[in-house]
C-alpha cells in the first residue's frame, strides 16, 4: 500500500508562535554557554570527562536550535535532542555515586575493550586503533582506571528512567522513544516532517515537533549546567502553548536514573596513548571535504520532484527528501557553514537508512519486494501505534498526542495502515549489525559499515569516548577544538556511502513515479565520486 497523493507546496511557516519558544533556548544556550568550565592542566580523566560533557551539550544545543531555526532535518535535530538528554540523566548517574569511584573512566574503559573487541571479531584491519580509542595524545587521557560503570542509556530509556526524564524536560517520558526514533531513520520519525507548517515538506519539523524539541534541548542543557529562572519557565510556557503536552501524574513508583544498577569493570586497563597527528593529516582532510563537495555537487544536479507542486507520494519523498537534508547538514560543516559535531549523527543515520534501503531491495522478486516492504512498513506501523498509547498514558492531553503524531490528520496512510494481521506469517527483519554489513560499495573491507556506525555511535550517544573525539582537533580556521581528523573523515565517508545506497535504492523508484528518465548514469557517476571519497578519507580514518 502507499499514501494518498497530498497537495504540493508546503504552506507558509506559522513563524509567530514558535519565535518565542526559539528565543527562549537561544537565551538558555547562551547562559550556559557563560564561565563553562575549561580543562586545566592538572585536571584528571573523571574531571576532564565531566567539563567536556558540558561542553558537547552547549555545542549540541546550539546545532538543534540552527536546525529548527532553519528549517533543517528534523529526524537529526531528533538525534542530537536525544544526546543531550541522554547525557542530562548520565550526568545525574555519575554525580551519585561514591565519592572514591571514577564512573567516568570506568565507562571509557569499557568503551575502549568494546572497541576492540568489535574490530576483532568483524575481523577488519584497523592499524591506528589506538588513535581511536585515544584521539586525544596526553598521558592523562591513555588510561581509564576500571570500576561500576554507566548503565545502558541507549535502550528503554523511558522505562528505565521515566521519572528522571520527566523531572528534567517536563514533557512524558516516552517523547524521548519518539527522539531515538529520529535516530534510527524510523518512518514513524520520519511523520514529524510530513506537515504542511514547516519551511520544506519531508525536511523541517512540524510546529508540534519543533516545540517539543525545543524544550527537550533547553531543559536538558539547563539541567546539565545547573540553570534555573525566567528563560527556562519560558521556554517550557511558550513550548507547551504549541505541543500541549502535560504530564499525567504517576500511580505507580519513582524511576529514577539514580536507581539503575551499574554495569561491570571492564576486564582490561589497556594503556592507549599515540604521538600527536601529523602536520600532513590537515591537508589530507582538506582533500576528503573537497571530493565530498563535489559528492553534494551531483547529488544536487539531479531534479527534485517534489519541488515542483505536484502530488507527493510520502511513502517515497519522506525518506528521500530527509536522506538529501541529512547529507546537506554534512556538507555544510565541511564548508564550514555549520558545526561538524552533529556530523556523525547524521552519518551514522544514512548508513542505517541505506541498510534497510538496501535489504528491502536485495531480492528483486516481486513477491520478496512486497513481503520486505510490508515487514519494513508494519513494523513502523506498530511502533507509532506503540508510541500513541504511550504517550496517552503518560499526558492529559490526548490533542497533544494527535497533534505530535498525525500532522495531516488521520487518513489512508500507509504509516497507520497494517498490510498483515498480527500473529500471522512475516518475514523477519535481519539486526541493524547484518543490515550495516553489506555496505562496502565494491571499495571497502567487509563488515567496514558495521564499524563504522559502532564508532559514529561514539558521538551520536555522547559517550566518554565520543566525547574525547568531539574536542580533540584544534581547528586553525576557527581557532577552536573540534571534531577529531578521523571522526571527521569518517563521518563525511560514512555519509557519501550511505547516501549512495540511498539514492540507489530511491532514486529510480521516484524517478518512476514522476515520470522522469532512469538516473542510471547519473547514478554511477554518484558511485564513482563516493569512491573517490573512500579512497581519500582512509588515509585519515584508516578502516579499510
Amino acid at each position: 500500500m502507499t499514501d494518498a497523493p497530498v497537495g504540493g507546496a508546503p504552506a507558509e511557516s506559522v513563524t509567530a508562535p514558535t519565535a518565542q519558544h526559539l528565543l527562549s533556548l537561544y537565551e538558555i544556550i547562551g547562559q550556559a554557554d557563560e564561565d563553562i568550565p575549561e580543562i586545566g592542566n592538572l585536571d584528571h580523566l573523571e574531571d576532564a570527562l565531566g567539563k567536556l560533557a558540558q561542553r558537547f551539550a552547549v555545542h549540541s544545543a546550539y546545532d538543534v536550535l540552527e536546525l529548527l531555526r532553519d528549517g533543517g532535518s528534523a529526524l537529526l535535530a531528533g538525534s542530537v535532542s536525544r544526546a543531550i538528554l541522554e547525557t542530562a540523566v548520565s550526568e545525574q548517574w555519575y554525580q551519585s555515586r561514591p565519592a572514591e569511584e571514577f564512573p567516568r573512566n570506568a565507562t571509557l574503559a569499557i568503551e575502549r575493550d568494546n572497541i576492540r573487541s568489535v574490530v576483532a571479531e568483524l575481523d577488519v584491519s584497523v592499524p591506528n586503533l589506538a588513535r581511536w580509542n585515544n584521539p586525544i595524545p596526553d598521558i592523562r587521557f591513555a588510561h581509564a582506571a576500571l570500576g561500576p560503570a554507566l548503565p545502558n542509556l541507549q535502550t528503554d530509556l523511558s522505562g528505565k528512567a521515566r521519572t528522571s526524564i520527566e523531572r528534567i524536560t517536563a514533557l512524558p517520558a516516552p517523547i524521548v522513544d519518539l527522539l531515538a526514533m529520529c535516530s534510527h531513520v524510523s518512518h514513524t520519525a520520519l511523520w514529524m516532517a510530513a506537515s504542511d507548517d514547516g519551511p520544506e515538506l519531508g525536511v523541517s519539523s512540524s510546529l508540534s515537533f519543533g516545540a517539543v524539541l525545543s524544550q527537550t534541548t533547553g531543559t536538558a542543557l539547563a539541567a546539565i549546567r545547573g540553570l534555573s529562572g525566567t528563560a527556562l519557565s519560558d521556554l517550557v510556557d511558550s513550548a507547551t502553548r504549541i505541543h500541549e503536552f502535560e504530564i499525567q501524574p504517576s500511580a505507580g513508583r519513582d524511576r529514577l536514573v539514580e536507581s539503575m544498577r551499574a554495569k561491570k569493570p571492564a576486564k582490561d586497563a589497556k594503556v592507549w596513548l599515540e604521538t600527536p597527528p601529523p602536520p600532513a593529516l590537515n591537508h589530507l582532510l582538506d582533500e576528503v571535504k573537497a571530493k565530498a563537495t563535489e559528492v553534494w555537487r551531483i547529488i544536487n544536479d539531479a531534479p527534485n520532484p517534489f519541488q515542483t507542486g505536484s502530488p507527493v507520494n510520502l511513502t517515497s519523498a519522506l525518506p528521500y527528501l530527509q536522506a538529501r537534508d541529512l547529507m546537506w547538514q554534512v556538507i555544510k560543516a565541511v564548508q564550514g557553514q555549520a558545526p561538524p559535531l552533529s556530523s556523525p549523527a547524521a552519518a551514522r543515520m544514512l548508513l542505517e537508512q541505506a541498510g534497510d534501503i538496501m535489504w528491502r531491495l536485495a531480492d528483486s522478486s516481486d513477491e520478496q519486494l512486497r513481503a520486505r516492504y510490508n515487514a519494513h512498513m508494519d513494523s513502523a506501523t506498530d511502533r507509532k501505534e506503540n508510541l500513541y498509547n504511550s504517550l496517552r498514558a503518560r499526558t492529559s492531553s490526548p490533542e497533544a498526542v494527535e497533534k505530535l503524531l498525525y500532522p495531516r490528520g488521520r487518513g489512508s496512510f500507509a504509516i497507520d495502515t497494517r498490510r498483515q494481521p498480527r500473529g500471522g506469517e512475516t518475514t523477519e527483519i535481519p539486526l541493524p549489525r547484518i543490515l550495516l554489513g553489506g555496505l562496502v560499495l565494491g571499495v571497502a573491507e567487509p563488515n567496514w559499515g558495521e564499524l563504522a556506525y559502532k564508532l559514529l555511535t561514539q558521538v551520536a550517544h555522547a559517550t566518554p569516548l565520543g566525547l574525547l573525539h568531539s574536542f580533540a582537533r584544534f581547528d586553525e580556521s576557527t581557532q577552536q577544538h573540534t571534531l577529531s581528523h578521523e571522526m571527521t573523515a569518517l563521518a563525511i565517508d560514512a555519509a557519501c556511502i550511505g547516501i549512495v545506497y540511498v539514492m540507489r535504492g530511491l532514486a529510480p523508484l521516484i524517478a518512476h513515479q514522476a515520470n522522469l528518465p532512469r538516473p542510471d548514469a547519473w547514478l554511477e557517476e554518484l558511485r564513482i565520486a563516493v569512491t573517490d571519497v573512500h579512497a581519500a578519507a582512509m588515509l585519515v580514518h584508516f578502516l579499510g
